[in-house]
């Protein structure tokens, strides 16, 4: 699913047409799922993702330390409660709400 929906959107910006936003939520909804973070990198260094306020909310939560707990033991060894962190996603989420401010 994934490929196909990558190759259609690139096709797309190939001959300058608009994708649909829903689509492209699909496409980074299913990465999400998938925990391909990489993937969804590329995908936004590529600008295969087109910017939204949705996406770029996702990834600052995504690269937040403020929902790490520490560990009593040793503070300075962060415990994620996330099912996810990805470092990256904070300054991608940032850079992505400036772009649509």
């Amino acid at each position: 699913i994934k490929a196909v929906l990558i190759e259609y959107i690139r096709c797309l910006q190939e001959f300058n047409l608009p994708s649909q936003p829903r689509l492209q939520s699909i496409l980074w909804k299913f990465i999400w799922r998938n925990r391909d973070l990489v993937g969804l990198q590329n995908l936004l260094q590529y600008k295969v993702l087109d910017d939204s306020l949705e996406l770029a909310q996702h990834l600052v939560q995504l690269g937040s330390e403020k929902d790490l707990a520490y560990d009593t033991k040793d503070p300075n060894n962060p415990v994620s409660t996330l099912s996810m962190y990805y470092s990256p996603a904070f300054d991608f989420g940032l850079n992505m709400m400036f772009r649509l401010k």
